[in-house]
C-alpha cells in the first residue's frame, strides 16, 4: 500500500496502518525520553501525518470507525496538533468538531 493515497472509506488492517505511519516517514527508530519520563525505542510523530492529507485522512477514518453504532455528537481536540484529527475524525462520523 503506498502512504501517498489510500481510499479513506475502507477499513485499514494493522499492516495498512503500520505502513501509513513508516511510508511517510512518521514512525521512528532511537532512543527517545517521552513526557511521562519513560523511555521508547519507536516515536509516531504526529506533526508528520498532519501535513499529508492523504495520510492523515485513513487514519482519523479509521479512529472514527472505532466509535461506529455509538451516538457522538462532537468531536474535541486540543489547539496544538489535534484540531485537524478532531476535524477529520468527525467527518468520518457525521458529526460536529470543536477545539480547546
Amino acid at each position: 500500500m503506498s502512504s501517498q493515497a489510500t481510499n479513506s472509506s475502507a477499513a485499514l488492517n494493522e499492516e495498512q496502518i503500520l505502513e501509513l505511519f513508516t511510508g511517510s516517514g512518521a514512525l521512528l527508530n532511537g532512543h527517545f525520553k517521552l513526557t511521562s519520563g519513560r523511555h521508547s525505542d519507536l516515536y509516531y510523530e504526529k506533526f508528520t501525518i498532519l501535513k499529508n492529507p492523504a495520510v492523515c485522512e485513513p487514519l482519523c477514518a479509521q479512529m472514527g470507525r472505532m466509535f461506529t453504532g455509538q451516538q457522538v455528537d462532537v468531536v474535541v481536540g486540543p489547539t496544538l496538533g489535534g484540531v485537524i484529527i478532531a476535524y477529520e475524525v468527525a467527518k468520518a462520523l457525521g458529526t460536529y468538531s470543536l477545539y480547546a
